[in-house]
């Protein structure tokens, strides 16, 4: 097998275990979506219902479906339920299947680039076997296909030779709008290589000046009309900008409350430590993150013409992730871990890069058995329940002051991670009571007003019982359930908004279980003390030992026979 051939084969192969293994996880397991992967898919269904009522005024129509994020994702997804069903097992397959070729050929590209087939094929699987990329693999999230495109994009910037060739300069303008079309955090990942090759070119006058500047001011066009055409809640409410830029000079993240009067640069190094545990904990492993520290120092001494590029790259991305978006407190293994997963793809690069110049054949052999191995019964552990009970070995560190350092290293794990969106065959999925009471909550309130569309809140952000939004899509019933009420009314200010906001609920579910991130419990306090003040305006119809229901007094009463029945079967 000539070598050209033999590492893009074995890489093939590689991958289609990977998915393969995908495929029986998903056959297994019993848990539903949750959290934001539940979001996105369900505005998956919604878009694909708008492209069969027809094109005319689809965008205006899907436009009401976005909450937070560009369309270009769920357009591509919705897609295939021309051909295959939209089942979230389904989805989470086909859309990570495209992302995940697009990734493994841009680490494959780059590691040729910076230094051999070798590499690129190491890099590659060394990224397979990083725990949250199989996580994020198994259900339906942005942050994969992000992963993707800013791997992408880096490769093409690299190959557009310093904004020479004019080929490249374009594929990357294009891969620029689709990386923005997937998350507008895409501009994070992008913007420190970008300004650094424009600057080096410009001031080399090594390129066409004229086609720059036409280039240039597409791309700006493109990138502008792109976010707002796309995401024009987001840019056009000038209050989430400016708390975006007021968030990066004071202290207003998800920080305990002894951190919240902690000196401001306590709090930015505890962002940067955070980020580095990350790599640690909740993305690899100490075992990996040590090979990575050997690869980079390997890089920085190297002569590679494109190592200030790539520097450039992960340097930049790690800064404005610290700087910016360090909402890092007690979820920091739920956003944390995803927000930076871009990084991974540098963090595999270089460890592979250090791996492959190890001088010392045994040494270099033992090194990446090592690491190969440990990776894959790490993720054997993380996906399925082998062991009766989880391995954990840990470092303890004794906490300062502020809490600056994370309180241990994961030396190796089996616990499961818990990334938002995520459920593990290893931790007890068998839900299927608790989904069955859900759906009994569902079709309870649903007998009660039929045609007429029914508003709920529900006291809590456990995940699990956002599975009514799921059940009243699949159902076509017109039923508004207010799950994830943190962002739904964060844009009311004051106690007599939130009244308001609870007085015109049709019901409201009061469930006894709830989250634990501490500004959603005391949202949560506040609600329940607003909902406790407005408690006359509802009357209690129906009580089990997991949850209250609550129904405004406004809309009347059932039928006595549906009450007899329901109050019989409850």
């Amino acid at each position: 097998m000539k070598s050209s051939f033999k590492y893009p084969i074995l890489l093939i192969l590689i991958f289609l275990i990977f998915i393969g293994n995908i495929v029986y996880w998903q056959s297994q397991n019993k848990a539903y979506f949750d959290y934001d992967s539940l979001r996105h898919y369900l505005i998956t269904r919604h878009v694909f219902d708008e492209y069969k009522e027809g094109l005319a005024g689809f965008f205006s129509r899907v436009e009401q479906h976005l909450d937070r994020h560009p369309l270009g994702l769920y357009l591509f997804t919705s897609f295939f339920y021309f051909i295959i069903p939209p089942t979230q097992a389904n989805t989470a397959i086909m859309s990570n299947f495209v992302f995940l070729l697009f990734l493994l050929f841009s680490v494959y590209q780059l590691g040729r680039l910076i230094k051999d087939e070798m590499t690129g094929f190491l890099a590659c699987v060394m990224l397979l076997l990083y725990p949250i990329i199989s996580n994020q693999a198994k259900i339906y999230m942005l942050d994969l296909p992000l992963t993707a495109m800013v791997a992408l994009n880096i490769y093409l910037l690299i190959k557009t030779e310093y904004l020479r060739n004019k080929k490249y300069v374009v594929l990357f303008i294009v891969s620029y709008l689709a990386g923005m079309l997937v998350k507008p955090n895409f501009m994070c990942f992008t913007i420190g290589p970008l300004l650094y090759v424009t600057l080096i070119s410009i001031k080399k006058s090594k390129v066409d000046i004229r086609f720059l500047s036409i280039a240039g001011l597409t791309f700006l066009y493109a990138v502008i009309t792109t976010v707002f055409f796309t995401k024009n809640r987001l840019m056009g409410s000038s209050k989430h900008l400016l708390d975006f830029l007021k968030g990066s000079f004071v202290i207003v993240t998800w920080t305990p409350d002894n951190l919240r009067y902690a000196p401001f640069f306590i709090n930015k190094i505890r962002g940067m430590l955070w980020y580095v545990w990350g790599f640690i904990n909740w993305q690899g492993s100490l075992l990996f993150f040590i090979f990575f520290i050997r690869g980079l120092c390997s890089y920085l001494k190297s002569d590679n013409r494109y190592k200030k590029i790539v520097i450039a790259w992960i340097l930049s991305s790690y800064m404005i992730l610290a700087w910016f978006l360090y909402a890092i407190d007690f979820d920091m293994e739920v956003t944390g871990a995803r927000y930076s997963m871009p990084l991974l793809t540098g963090l595999a690069i270089l460890t592979s890069y250090g791996l492959t110049s190890i001088k010392k054949n045994a040494l270099r052999r033992i090194s990446i058995a090592l690491v190969l191995i440990a990776g894959l019964l790490q993720n054997l552990f993380l996906s399925y329940p082998l062991l009766k009970k989880p391995l954990e070995l840990k470092i303890n560190f004794k906490q300062d002051k502020y809490h600056i350092l994370p309180s241990y290293i994961n030396i190796f794990s089996t616990r499961p991670l818990i990334i938002s969106g995520s459920s593990w065959l290893s931790q007890p999925q068998d839900k299927s009571m608790l989904y069955k009471e859900i759906e009994d909550v569902f079709f309870y309130i649903d007998k009660f007003y039929k045609d007429k569309k029914i508003r709920v809140l529900l006291l809590s952000d456990n995940a699990d019982w956002w599975h009514l939004k799921y059940l009243s899509h699949e159902n076509r019933k017109d039923m508004e359930f207010i799950c994830d009420y943190p962002r739904s009314i964060m844009t009311m200010l004051n106690k007599d908004q939130l009244s308001r906001f609870i007085e015109q609920m049709d019901f409201i579910i009061d469930i006894k279980n709830s989250f634990s991130e501490p500004y959603v419990s005391r949202l949560q306090r506040l609600l329940k003390k607003l909902f406790a003040a407005n408690k006359d305006k509802f009357e209690l119809i129906r009580e089990s030992g997991h949850y209250r229901i609550f129904k405004n007094r406004r809309l009347g009463f059932p039928s006595v026979f549906l009450q007899l029945y329901y109050n019989c079967i409850a």
